[in-house]
């Protein structure tokens, strides 16, 4: 896996997220919202995809679909401050497979190494 695409609004916690990924070796690209992610999704082929649920625009929910509608065979995390939401479950339905509750009490490596064992099959 080398390609993590992380699409959330919090500009913040993408900027510390990407910066930790490309320091592990990641190549990596930012959406602010669900409708970019989307179309990153189909032109730039991630292996990894981390989604925040809550986002102007199109939604986690929505986008998960969407990319897995296009066909999309990779693997989504979905990170979330509302963990228990049934917008989690609606996430699951759709297609991601892991879910991670934001903010992460750990430090950003820790965050990091969480996300990808999050991944391994």
């Amino acid at each position: 896996m080398k390609k993590i695409l992380i699409v959330d609004d919090d500009p913040h916690f993408c900027l510390v997220l990407e910066t930790r990924l490309i320091e592990a070796g990641y190549e990596t690209h930012v959406a602010e919202n669900g409708q970019k992610g989307v179309s990153l999704v189909r032109t730039w082929h991630p292996d990894l995809v981390i989604m925040d649920l809550d986002m102007p625009v199109m939604d986690g929910v929505r986008a998960i679909k969407e990319i897995k509608r296009g066909g999309y065979s990779g693997k989504i995390v979905v990170m979330t401050g509302n963990p228990g939401g049934g917008n989690v479950v609606k996430a699951h339905l759709a297609g991601a497979r892991h879910i991670i509750a934001k903010p992460y009490q750990g430090s950003p490596v820790e965050l990091v190494e969480s996300i990808l064992n999050s991944t391994v099959e």
